[in-house]
């Protein structure tokens, strides 16, 4: 991957090129980003996600399932509490 005098570096490999799937598949399931069953087993716990399809890829024997990445779970309890929050407030205001 190069000589003493000119280094090129490249990735290569099955993770690299089902990566450049999922990122094709964003404008066919108009998301922002998919990740691949792999991904969402140690992200699972930290981020949401929604589970989208099970996908053929090119050179691999099984489907692959994908989920598209929604955002942070710490930003879906604030989201839930401005949720609740609203909710007892807009309850308190009705009372006479």
């Amino acid at each position: 991957m190069g000589s003493n005098e000119r280094l090129n570096y490249t990735v290569l490999g099955d993770n690299v090129n089902l990566a450049s799937r999922l990122e094709g598949l964003n404008k066919h399931y108009q998301t922002g980003i998919i990740i691949s069953q792999a991904t969402y087993h140690y992200v699972r716990n930290q981020f949401i996600t929604h589970p989208l399809d099970l996908v053929a890829v090119q050179e691999k024997s099984s489907g692959v399932l994908i989920y598209e990445l929604m955002g942070d779970d710490e930003s879906e309890n604030q989201a839930e509490l401005c949720v609740i929050n609203h909710s007892q407030n807009a309850g308190q205001k009705s009372k006479p």
